[in-house]
């Protein structure tokens, strides 16, 4: 089997994410639950505007394949 999540999330102040939304996915659901546990231990540097630390919106599309 193989398929596809597309996930939306807050990377916050410190670089951890947040917020971890499922916006569509194919086969539906079957990888769901994967990709939001991979996505929320994912780590980023935090990111500045304007010299300032702030949290921003990010999107992945996270493809899966069973071999």
């Amino acid at each position: 089997d193989s398929g596809w999540v597309d996930v939306v999330f807050t990377v916050t102040l410190d670089g951890t994410v947040k917020d971890v939304v499922v916006r569509g996915s194919t086969p539906e659901a079957t990888f769901d639950n994967a990709a939001i546990r991979a996505v929320e231990r994912w780590e980023f540097e935090p990111y500045t505007h304007d010299g300032e630390i702030v949290e921003i919106q990010a999107g992945v599309r996270m493809m899966f394949a069973l071999e």
